[in-house]
């Protein structure tokens, strides 16, 4: 549910305001294009998220680093940031706001969780606990150059369009100009923070039918 939603918010991002990305050889028929959206943007969130827990029990859960101090005031930071981040795009209405766009999410969701005691990258970091954002990343960029190279050759298939790369744009892997696999990278974390999110909201609405694990190391 929330990889489905996650992505339609992107693409109406891209499709009303930014024109980064273009679909090409859709199905004609729109209840067909519905139902092959509907199950690739289902495929987005678990492909990462079962692609860091393989990390995860590869050794990747067990990365320490410093804690770091965030308090209070760096949670509102965050958030007032993120909901800058997440207007550029909407301002520029302009391929650049890309460079926000895969942050932005991020920034406005994970205080949310932190203040509502859900799992959250913020809380991880103030416990040294850096395994779960390694792992989510590293399943981001393994599924991204995965997604690329099936989509090249694929019938249906997406374009990028980013003249704000300068002479870096030609250089591409792919579809994608090299510069743009870095942005899998917080796209994966986004996708987590979404989750976590809904799962926050469920809860509050009183459904609880989603139950975020236990275990702080888990990549949910």
């Amino acid at each position: 549910m929330t990889s489905v939603g996650v992505w339609l918010f992107f693409d109406w991002v891209n499709f009303s305001f930014i024109h980064a990305w273009t679909y090409h050889g859709l199905p004609t028929n729109r209840t067909h294009e519905y139902v092959a959206k509907f199950i690739a943007f289902g495929a987005i969130s678990p492909a990462i998220f079962l692609t860091a827990e393989l990390y995860q029990r590869l050794g990747l859960r067990r990365v320490r680093l410093p804690a770091l101090r965030i308090g209070q005031a760096w949670r509102v930071g965050a958030f007032v940031a993120g909901l800058g981040l997440l207007a550029f795009p909407f301002v520029v209405q302009q391929p650049i706001g890309c460079l926000t766009l895969w942050v932005s999410l991020i920034f406005v969701l994970d205080p949310v969780n932190a203040w509502a005691g859900a799992p959250s990258l913020l809380r991880d970091w103030q416990a040294g606990r850096w395994g779960r954002t390694v792992a989510l990343m590293a399943g981001g960029a393994t599924c991204g150059i995965l997604w690329e190279f099936w989509n090249y050759w694929a019938a249906a298939k997406w374009t990028y369009d980013l003249p704000f790369l300068g002479p870096l744009e030609s250089y591409r892997a792919f579809e994608m100009p090299w510069p743009g696999f870095l942005g899998f990278l917080p796209f994966a974390l986004e996708c987590w923070v979404a989750f976590q999110a809904f799962v926050v909201g469920a809860r509050a609405l009183g459904l609880r039918f989603v139950e975020p694990l236990p275990d702080h190391d888990a990549v949910l």
